[in-house]
């Protein structure tokens, strides 16, 4: 997502391992990000960062030493922006790019766990937030009279433990149920 910046170039400096998280922090300040997400803001634009494709990447034993160094710079950089794009007041949505049975509940856990965000903001970004990335907010990704009935039941309540998005009991997808078990 940021890797090029500034001057499209890939810094060698971030290649090295075992770089520390205060690294990418002193790192992070370096790059133009507040230029970004001022844009952002005022193009009314929707971030969908895709962390798991990052952290699924760094955790792939197939992909090559090169291209893994290069993909946990991509993952510092992105976890940070995505934290102070947030921060700044913008919206986050999540997405499904490559595994559309798990991938929001493990989107939704990056976001708590690596970039800053309450579980509620999470779960906004899956939900109200991803309606509106692709223009169907008026249909479903809230519960509202008129709306279309897509809901997940679960067991425990996320708010209070984010890995609680796991314990499904029932799925309501276009107004139909569908036991999980």
């Amino acid at each position: 997502m940021l890797a090029f910046w500034p001057s499209k170039k890939f810094p060698v400096e971030w290649r090295k391992p075992g770089l520390t998280e205060n690294f990418w922090d002193s790192t992070f300040k370096t790059l133009p990000a507040n230029q970004y997400i001022s844009s952002m803001l005022a193009n009314h634009t929707i971030l969908d960062p895709t962390l798991l494709v990052y952290k699924n990447r760094i955790d792939d034993p197939s992909i090559p030493d090169s291209l893994k160094k290069r993909t946990i710079a991509q993952w510092n950089i992105a976890k940070r922006f995505t934290k102070l794009a947030l921060e700044k007041g913008v919206l986050v949505c999540t997405g499904t790019d490559s595994d559309e049975n798990k991938f929001v509940q493990r989107e939704i856990k990056l976001l708590v766990k690596e970039a800053g965000f309450t579980p509620m903001q999470a779960i906004i970004s899956a939900t109200r937030n991803g309606a509106m990335a692709i223009g169907i907010e008026n249909k479903i990704g809230t519960i509202e009279a008129g709306k279309m009935a897509n809901l997940v039941i679960l067991s425990a309540n996320p708010v209070d433990n984010i890995d609680n998005i796991d314990n499904i009991v029932l799925v309501i997808k276009k107004g139909k149920m569908f036991n999980v078990k």
